[in-house]
């Protein structure tokens, strides 16, 4: 998987997470981050995913790769040229 930066409305939807509010404590402010990255990295609908989570799109891919490799003959699977 690879990292990009942060694009320009989920960097104001952070901001507006954390300006718009007033933490009693550091563990609140803390909690409130670790939930927004946790639904950022996971349920959040993303365009380029055809508008599903990025966690739909990881299973998905998971399941293709595992039907793929059961599918695939023992074989080319461990990388024994064919006879």
């Amino acid at each position: 998987m690879t990292t990009r930066s942060p694009n320009r409305s989920s960097i104001r939807s952070k901001t507006e997470l954390i300006a718009d509010r007033v933490w009693r404590t550091n563990t609140q402010l803390e909690l409130a981050i670790v939930e927004y990255v946790a639904w950022f990295n996971t349920r959040r609908l993303h365009s380029s995913l055809g508008n599903i989570p990025p966690i739909e799109h990881e299973q998905a891919y998971a399941a293709a790769q595992l039907t793929d490799a059961v599918c695939t003959p023992t074989a080319k699977r461990a990388g024994v040229p064919e006879i």
